[in-house]
């Protein structure tokens, strides 16, 4: 199974030491260099993407579609567009990906896609995790992770957990 990962999902399941959700649910995902250069910024003194530079689940690809990268840089970042195209010649069977402009892009090039929001409600499913609301109020907490207070009762209430 190919999976692509833009760079919010993983910075922010990163920020609360949760990317072992990601690695539990997929095994394996693909970086395009623009996604790990983006990781590399949120980098300072009391933030260190070590692990992510030797988790061995987490592969730093090259994107060899330029012209995608090229034509997608029109309208979106270097990340999601270089996610984009890597997702597409590989044929990915999933893209993880937020951004509207990003996902509505990725639909259109006929990729599968999910979110951060998805991502807790698949892991919750599957008993990977919990509790998809304290995680969420980590993720605010912790990470600075802004979420409307409608997508934040719908998705607590998708993962019976609206009480």
């Amino acid at each position: 199974m190919v999976i692509v990962s833009d760079t919010t999902t993983i910075s922010n399941l990163f920020l609360i030491d949760k990317l072992w959700i990601l690695e539990k649910l997929y095994h394996k995902i693909l970086l395009p260099r623009a996604v790990f250069d983006e990781l590399e910024k949120i980098e300072n003194d009391s933030i260190n993407i070590d692990f992510i530079r030797k988790a061995d689940w987490i592969e730093i690809v090259p994107v060899k579609n330029t012209d995608l990268v090229d034509i997608l840089l029109l309208i979106l970042d270097k990340g999601e567009s270089e996610a984009i195209a890597l997702a597409k010649e590989n044929n990915a069977e999933l893209l993880i990906i937020d951004e509207i402009k990003g996902r509505h892009y990725a639909k259109q090039l006929n990729l599968n896609i999910i979110g951060l929001m998805g991502i807790l409600l698949l892991a919750k499913e599957k008993k990977i995790i919990e509790s998809v609301k304290d995680i969420l109020k980590e993720l605010k907490e912790k990470a600075g992770f802004w979420i409307s207070k409608q997508l934040f009762q719908m998705t607590i209430q998708l993962a019976g957990e609206n009480t």
